[in-house]
C-alpha cells in the first residue's frame, strides 16, 4: 500500500489555515467517534491526505494559496483520492449549484453548531457514524 492508510469515511481531513476553528472541529468529530485531523493546503496535500487514509475532507473554502475550491478541483483529479466525501465551508454564503459545481458533497456555513456540522456530514453521505 506504499505506507498509505486504508481509506476509511472515519477518518476526516479538515484542511484549514485557521488552527483554531481546524482544532474545533477536529474535537467535535472524535467526540462522535471520529478520527479527526488538521491538514495545511500544503503543495504536499494530496499526498498527506492518501497517507492518513482520509475518506472524507471538510475544507474551508478561504485560505492563503490555493482557495478550498482549487483543493477540491485537486483531489477530484487526483485518481487515488476523486471519490473522497468532501464539505465545503465558508463564512460566506453559497447556492447549492456554486459549492456542487466546485466539488463539494455538502456545505458548511460558519459559524456553526455541532448539529450543523453533524447535519453537513451526512448531507455528504458520511454520516451518522452509526451507519459506517
Amino acid at each position: 500500500m506504499n505506507g498509505a492508510a486504508r481509506r476509511s469515511l472515519r477518518r476526516v481531513g479538515v484542511i484549514d489555515d485557521d488552527y483554531m476553528t481546524a482544532r474545533l472541529i477536529c474535537t467535535l468529530l472524535e467526540l462522535d467517534g471520529y478520527q479527526a485531523a488538521h491538514f495545511l493546503n500544503s503543495p504536499t496535500l494530496s499526498d498527506n491526505l492518501v497517507t492518513a487514509g482520509v475518506g472524507a475532507v471538510i475544507c474551508d473554502n478561504r485560505m492563503p494559496g490555493r482557495s478550498g475550491s482549487e483543493v477540491l478541483a485537486l483531489l477530484r483529479a487526483d485518481s487515488r483520492l476523486r471519490d473522497v466525501r468532501a464539505v465545503l465551508m465558508s463564512g460566506l454564503p453559497m447556492d447549492e449549484a456554486a459549492w456542487r459545481t466546485q466539488g463539494a458533497d455538502a456545505f458548511l456555513l460558519k459559524p456553526f453548531t455541532h448539529r450543523h456540522l453533524l447535519a453537513a456530514l451526512t448531507a455528504a453521505g458520511i454520516g451518522p457514524l452509526s451507519g459506517l
